[in-house]
Formats: C-alpha cells, sequence, structure tokens
C-alpha cells in the first residue's frame, strides 16, 4: 500500500492499522520521493493477507514525537458478499440555514444508513458545503473562516461513522483558493494532479469518482466547467481496460458540459450518479442511465452479479427528522 507523507513527517516513521480496539503494524518496504513531486515522500508498507475486512485508521509512531492519525484511511473489503447495497448522498450543503435544523437531520440520515440500511458502503457526490447563503435574493458569500469551519464539521459527520464513504467534491467545496487550501488539508486530496479522480473495484463493477468541482473568481463567476484533457485520458484508459464482462459506473458531482455521452455511447457504464441539480445532464436517449438525485439527498442501489444494478429507494432532507434514530 502506498503511502504519501509530507516531507516534514519524521523519516523514522512506522506504520499501523487499527479497528477502534486493536492495532496491527505494517512492514515498510522502502521509501521513495513521490514522482519527483516537491515537499512529499512514498512510503509502501506491506497490508496482510491475513488481515480481516474492515475499516482501519492509519496510525504513526516516530521517536521524534506524535503524528496525527488518519481515520478510515484503509479499506478491507469482502468481496465474497453477493449482492451488496450501497448509498447514494450528495449536496447536504452544510451551513445553508434551511432548514434550521439540517445538520440534526443529516445526523437522522446517516443514523438510517448505518442500522437500518447497513450498506457496504457510501458514493457522496459533493457539495457538503456553502460557499455563500442568500440575502434578500442575493448571494453572500461566506467568510473564509466560517467555510473553514463547515470544511472541518463535514469532515467530523464522516469520519464519526466506520463506513467506507466514497467522496467526490462539487462545486461549493473548493470554489476558491483558500477553501481549496482548506478542503485538501481537511478532507485529504491528489498531491500529484489538479483533479481528485480515482476508481475502486467490487465484484464485477467498475466504481469510477470523477472530480467535477469548480473554481470561482472574485467576482463569483465560474472558471471552465469542461473537463480537463487530463481527465478525459483517464476516463478513458479506465473504461477501455475494463475486462470484457463488466460494468462501470461513474458517480461525480455534475456533468455540465455533457461531456460523458461520448462513453455512454461506446463503453458498458450502467449509470451515472450526480447531484447539483434536478435538471438532467444526460440526454433521454441515455435516460436509463441517469442516476441524477436532486431534488433528493440520497438513493439506495443494490448490486448483485445475477442481477446487476437495482434501485431501491429514495429519501429527501426533510424526511428526516432532528430525533431520528436516537
Amino acid at each position: 500500500m502506498p503511502i504519501v507523507l509530507a516531507d516534514s513527517c519524521p523519516r523514522d516513521i512506522r506504520v499501523l492499522v487499527g479497528d477502534g480496539t486493536d492495532s496491527v503494524a505494517l512492514r515498510v518496504e522502502d521509501c521513495l520521493s513521490a514522482d519527483g513531486t516537491a515537499g512529499f515522500r512514498e512510503v509502501n508498507a506491506r497490508v496482510p493477507d491475513d488481515l480481516a475486512a474492515g475499516l482501519y485508521d492509519l496510525q504513526f509512531i516516530s521517536d521524534v514525537g506524535p503524528i496525527p492519525c488518519e481515520p478510515n484511511c484503509l479499506w478491507v473489503s469482502s468481496h465474497d458478499q453477493d449482492p451488496i447495497t450501497f448509498a447514494h448522498i450528495s449536496d447536504l450543503h452544510i451551513g445553508n440555514p434551511s432548514p434550521s435544523d439540517r445538520e440534526q437531520r443529516i445526523a437522522g440520515l446517516f443514523r438510517y444508513l448505518i442500522h437500518d440500511v447497513k450498506p457496504a458502503f457510501i458514493l457522496n457526490t459533493g457539495d457538503l458545503i456553502n460557499r455563500y447563503i442568500r440575502t434578500n435574493g442575493a448571494k453572500q458569500i461566506l467568510r473564509p473562516e466560517i467555510v473553514c469551519d463547515h470544511i472541518q464539521r463535514a469532515r467530523e459527520i464522516i469520519v464519526q461513522h466506520r463506513i467506507p464513504h466514497f467522496l467526490t467534491p462539487g462545486n461549493h467545496d473548493v470554489a476558491f483558493p483558500h477553501i481549496h487550501r482548506e478542503w485538501r488539508r481537511v478532507m485529504g486530496g491528489p498531491w500529484d494532479k489538479s483533479h481528485d479522480d480515482y476508481a475502486f473495484s467490487w465484484g464485477g463493477m467498475r466504481f469510477l469518482g470523477l472530480d467535477r468541482s469548480v473554481m470561482y473568481d472574485d467576482e463569483h463567476k465560474a472558471y471552465d466547467h469542461r473537463m480537463s484533457l487530463a481527465q478525459h485520458q483517464w476516463l478513458r484508459t479506465e473504461l477501455e481496460s475494463l475486462p470484457a464482462s463488466w460494468t462501470a459506473l461513474i458517480f461525480c458531482h455534475y456533468d455540465y458540459r455533457r461531456e460523458l455521452a461520448w462513453y455512454l455511447q461506446r463503453y458498458p457504464v450502467c449509470k451515472v450518479f450526480y447531484g447539483h441539480a434536478a435538471r438532467s445532464c444526460l440526454s433521454s436517449e441515455h435516460a436509463d442511465r441517469d442516476g441524477g438525485l436532486c431534488p433528493y439527498i440520497c438513493q439506495i442501489f443494490e448490486w448483485s452479479s445475477s442481477h446487476g444494478l437495482r434501485f431501491s429507494e429514495r429519501m429527501k432532507l426533510l424526511d428526516f427528522k432532528p430525533d431520528y434514530g436516537s
């Protein structure tokens, strides 16, 4: 398992994984510079083959002093589980004043997922926070310290539940340079590229997380909404490398320029999950693969090797009263 560390971390670092009750030391095999990226280095740690399925915290020990733990950082999946249930959530908008008990309702949503649905994992298509609030119909940009506080709160909500959580940022999450820096510091992100695109597999399904975040200038005008050339290359490589019997699911905040249509015509993509707006970002010919969520906040699906992807239910934020499941 490659682990990227800041150069400021001690060189004599020891790596462990823990599940909240017990810890297992990992053998560090080598330490490399991170592809020449200034300020980082890469440690390769060997994960034991017999490590039990579950979600683990990444822990570090050094003679120099304590190093912060990264919670819920390693997921050892149980691929013999078939079928599986998973959840897609989007647009939590922590910091939005409406409804006034928003965070309590979000807590109710998570209690429902953890105790009732018990999903194998959660796909989150972004807009965890708000970059502005509306005052008399006009957008009022929130002060940096307020947005940074909302980012920290979003992290706390995610990591307090021991469930794999796969996140792609939205147009609110990294909207300005100072927000982008704080988001990377608190939530993590790629160290060697500008966009946070990644993939993971379950059974015969490849889940492709596509970063469709948007940056804004000082006048609150969005930069180019298009995908970068590097993102197109990454997505095409992923889809072309699928085994013959596999299918893919793309999850992202939104496809602003309908650039995914080209891929839907050529590759076995069974569904595109997104949030952001109730207006579909897919054409009518791809309506069967439209996994748009808004104005809902959560949807549940089941995946099995025999039946593929099946829809279960959708919920709105107002469905969860503040005391739900408490």
